[in-house]
């Protein structure tokens, strides 16, 4: 957002006018007899002036030359020589600056007043502006006013110089900063009059007590009554009040200062002034300070009492979570690294394994795997073990884990079980580390799973495998040695579905499956093509003569009539016989030779039909496939048949 630039010009407009006016109420203070002021508020509005503007170079440089041109006007205006103003100007721009950079170099949080470190930097600051214009100053007096000062005057300069600038410095910091939050009253009203009307009553009376300078000190009592007991606001108010008055008494003649010499009375009452000022300022801060910590003891402490309770609320939660679950939990114990007993188990892991509660509490977790998943379950929980032991995870992992498996239960059986398992570290209160354990129940799961893979690789008229099994039973044979194909197609069997109806025939077809698996040997794969269509796979059959000899039990199965519900009905079966060998013509993988022996074996059986049906036909070139065999039938193995052959 930009400023308007009159608003921007208003505020070194003002700080001129402002300075201007301090520098001719310092002159006005002077006392008869004395070379030096008894107050210099120029001091606290330059450092003020300049410590607003101190982040900002260009600003720092503008209100600077305003400084020292203002300091030099004034001077000039209450009859000091050019020169001699000149030198003046100066020692205040010097002591400005000097004030600022040393108060940013020990307050590097900027300008506040909320801590007694920060009213330290503040005294310090003042005092070593106050020194260096003090050089420049009495330097000044000395080489163009010939003034013989001795140490009490440079002294008192200084004490002059850091008294102002505390004070200003003091009010300006308190009233800017919104941020802060004051100390409030202690002290209940009667306490508070009785503070002022005292303070009050014994200025007054100290003022008419010439020459008891031992007694200037008293009113350091009220100062710090007042910085302990009333608000923050109040006691500086009544602070830089009394401050001011003591100024006033000792520039009209009163006070236990008035017998004194100038520079002597200069000194006392600034000195006066700034140990009220600092004592009063820092009981302040104090109290602020331990208010701070208060509330924050307060707020951690109601934090701490509110952590208690979310904590409490969470066992809870968790505990009624843990009982009520509908999936089995176990809380696991560790021992040497890895999973020890059951700690504790909720109703469903009961229900999971078939175990009472009291008999799973306290049994090793292997016990509960089933034998065969036990290595790979302990394996991978042996990891989390391991962060368990550890306060935190220093490579940043997550401590979880999943896996599947089986479990045992007590009726003798195993459940399919996914388990989720969790690292818990060593608690604060000294609990020991264990594992959560969610076991979920997917028997339910693994059984669908088995009955889809089921359908998708058998027959669902007859339950034997279909062409998708087959081929892998055939791969698998040729890729570890020689196999036979039997490729059948009952003869007959259109008549049965033209008579009796496609659910006689689906009967038919159960009855032929059953035979022709009577007639297996053991490792043969029957299959079901489809149709009226079925196929045998003889791993390691290196020739014909045991294609042969099984092709013929299986026509021979079919010499009976097979009898179903509908009727009796007679059906023959054409079979034709492919070997083939592991070692493939020109190298080719055992998928390309199951393409070519049952390419050879469907060719066979159309010769076998050709011949009279009811009969077994061994292909020519069933020892040796050449590629070219499967281009003796049109129809590729893999497209599903779905008709009928006789």
């Amino acid at each position: 957002m930009s400023h308007h630039p009159l608003r921007g010009a208003a505020v070194p407009a003002g700080f001129t006018l402002l300075h201007v006016v301090a520098v001719l109420l310092g002159r006005a203070s002077a006392l008869d007899g004395a070379a030096l002021a008894l107050v210099w508020p120029a001091a606290g509005v330059g450092f003020v002036w300049l410590a607003r503007s101190w982040r900002s170079p260009r600003a720092l440089r503008r209100d600077a030359g305003l400084l020292l041109a203002s300091g030099v006007l004034a001077q000039v205006a209450t009859g000091q020589p050019p020169l001699l103003a000149a030198l003046l100007g100066t020692s205040g721009l010097v002591q400005a600056l000097t004030a600022c950079w040393v108060h940013r170099r020990l307050q590097r949080r900027g300008s506040r007043l909320r801590q007694p470190q920060d009213l330290w930097a503040l005294l310090a600051g003042a005092a070593a502006g106050a020194g260096a214009g003090a050089v420049v100053g009495c330097t000044t007096a000395v080489l163009l006013l010939h003034v013989p000062l001795g140490p009490g005057a440079f002294t008192g300069w200084v004490v002059r110089h850091t008294a102002s600038t505390v004070v200003l410095a003091v009010v300006w910091l308190r009233a800017g900063d919104r941020r802060a939050a004051p100390a409030p009253a202690v002290a209940g009203p009667v306490e508070a009059l009785t503070i002022g009307l005292g303070a009050c009553a014994g200025l007054t009376w100290l003022y008419e007590q010439p020459g008891r300078l031992a007694l200037s000190f008293l009113v350091v009592p009220f100062s710090v009554w007042a910085g302990l007991r009333l608000s923050a606001r109040t006691a500086l108010a009544t602070t830089v009040t009394g401050s001011l008055g003591l100024v006033v008494a000792t520039h009209g003649g009163h006070g236990p200062f008035q017998d004194l010499p100038g520079p002597e009375r200069v000194l006392d009452a600034q000195l006066l002034v700034l140990v009220l000022t600092v004592v009063a300022t820092l009981l302040v801060l104090h109290r602020e300070e331990r208010g701070r910590l208060d509330a924050g003891l307060q707020r951690a402490y109601r934090g701490a009492r509110a952590q208690s309770a979310l904590l409490a609320t969470s066992e809870r939660r968790f505990r009624l979570a843990f009982d009520t679950a509908p999936v089995a939990m176990l809380m696991v114990g560790l021992s040497g690294g890895v999973p020890g007993r059951v700690l504790q188990a909720n109703p469903t892991a009961a229900a999971f394994t078939g175990l009472d509660p009291a008999d799973l509490t306290g049994r090793p977790f292997a016990d509960l795997l089933h034998p065969d998943d036990r290595e790979g379950h302990l394996a991978a929980l042996a990891g989390l073990a391991a962060l368990a032991a550890l306060a935190a995870d220093p490579r940043g992992e997550s401590g979880h884990a999943r896996i599947e498996g089986r479990y045992r239960h007590a009726d003798g059986g195993t459940r399919w079980g996914l388990l989720a398992a969790t690292a818990v570290p060593a608690g604060e209160a000294g609990t020991a580390p264990y594992l959560l354990c969610l076991v979920e129940d997917v028997t339910a799961r693994r059984a669908a799973e088995a009955a889809l893979v089921h359908q998708a690789r058998h027959d669902a008229l007859t339950g034997l495998p279909n062409r998708v099994l087959l081929r892998e039973r055939l791969c698998e044979a040729l890729a570890s040695g020689s196999a036979g194909v039997l490729y059948c197609d009952l003869d007959g069997f259109k008549d049965v579905n033209d008579t009796a109806g496609h659910g006689a025939g689906d009967d038919v077809l159960r009855e032929v499956a059953a035979r022709f698996g009577a007639c297996l040997r053991d490792g043969d794969t029957l299959a079901r093509l489809g149709g009226d269509e079925f196929a045998l796979v003889l791993p390691g059959a290196a020739g014909p003569g045991a294609p042969r000899a099984v092709g013929e039990r299986l026509v021979a199965a079919l010499l009976e009539p097979v009898v179903v519900a509908a009727g009796s009905f007679r059906v023959g079966v054409s079979i034709g016989v492919g070997v083939g060998t592991a070692a493939g013509p020109g190298g080719t993988g055992a998928g390309d030779r199951a393409e070519q022996l049952m390419a050879a074996a469907d060719a066979a059986m159309y010769a076998a039909k050709r011949a009279g049906k009811g009969r077994v036909h061994v292909h020519a070139g069933s020892v040796a496939l050449p590629r070219q065999v499967a281009a003796l039938t049109p129809p590729s193995w893999e497209s599903s048949s779905g008709g009928t052959r006789q």
